[in-house]
């Protein structure tokens, strides 16, 4: 069960359009095993705040700078803890207590508006922690198994180019 609050505020002073936001989560997320009657239980509170300002160029063109910061959670293949074999040596198997990835997310971008479409071309940054590694232990019969752990950071760089055509 994932609970969300949102609040957004908007508006424009001359040539700045400004748009900042939060939204809360509360996130109740519990994993079990029937069979042996193994529960997982995972509660957090995230916060998510987000701005975008823009500002208006001559001839149809912009200027945008934005913020947001996002989270990734784990699938429920990634959480389950039971054992699937690829082969009699190497097994995989899911960790319950993985916890979600969050991602810091700063664009900058130029918007060409004309009466048929647009184009939008943007430089990003993403950072993310707690990003989802796979890591390998063996056991002294050389049995190796695979699971997932909250590991390590990620920085992202970038260009995107959108264009919508009427």
């Amino acid at each position: 069960n994932v609970y969300a609050a949102y609040l957004i505020a908007s508006g424009k002073i001359k040539k700045f359009s400004l748009q900042g936001g939060l939204r809360a989560e509360y996130s109740d997320i519990t994993t079990e095993l029937i069979k042996t009657n193994e529960k997982n239980n995972r509660k957090y509170i995230s916060f998510f705040p987000s701005a975008h300002l823009s500002y208006e160029l001559p001839h149809g063109n912009s200027i945008q700078l934005s913020y947001s910061r996002r989270i990734g959670r784990p699938g429920f293949r990634e959480l389950i803890p039971f054992s699937s074999i690829s082969d009699n040596r190497n097994f995989r198997m899911g960790n319950p207590n993985l916890n979600p990835v969050f991602t810091h997310s700063t664009e900058l971008g130029h918007l060409k508006s004309w009466n048929s479409g647009t184009l939008l071309s943007s430089v990003y940054y993403r950072h993310s922690d707690g990003v989802v590694e796979r890591i390998s232990r063996s056991d002294s019969t050389g049995l190796i198994t695979m699971f997932p752990v909250n590991l390590s950071t990620e920085d992202a760089t970038g260009l995107e180019f959108s264009f919508s055509y009427n």
